[in-house]
């Protein structure tokens, strides 16, 4: 992916992290954000969605004037992060950037404590994997 293709998808993020804040504050005489806003990060630091949660971290702070911190919450394959995401309010202050183990967890781990799909409002695509799996032979002379 391009630097150009990236940061057009950071700036569509960041507009679209901002519309969906703004409707979701009901107090038309407060203006949003008042208060901190969470990326939550549930994979450790240092990987790619941590990574791309700091750069977002950074647009956004400098475009809204508030303090944007990025958490990171390993543990049970993006379990534990996901859930203290589900459990909050959907107020705009908690944001979740995942991969495509959010979706897929759920099939193969019974009692999953959130709802992959009703839990949560997709927000954008900030990027993909264009790795591929293959599977190659030698030959041996």
């Amino acid at each position: 992916m391009s630097l150009s293709h990236l940061s057009l998808r950071l700036v569509t993020a960041i507009a679209l992290l901002l519309c969906g804040a703004a409707s979701a504050t009901a107090q038309p005489a407060s203006r949003y954000p008042n208060r901190l806003v969470r990326i939550i990060v549930p994979s450790p630091p240092g990987g790619p969605p941590d990574q791309i949660a700091r750069i977002i971290a950074n647009k956004l702070q400098a475009a809204l004037g508030q303090t944007v911190i990025v958490e990171n919450r390993a543990g049970v394959g993006g379990m534990v992060g996901t859930a203290s995401v589900a459990k909050t309010p959907p107020d705009g202050y908690t944001v979740l950037i995942t991969t495509a183990s959010h979706t897929v967890i759920p099939s193969f781990t019974p009692n999953t404590p959130y709802d992959a799909v009703k839990d949560f409002t997709h927000v954008t695509l900030l990027a993909e994997n264009s790795a591929r799996c293959s599977s190659c032979t030698r030959r041996c002379r």
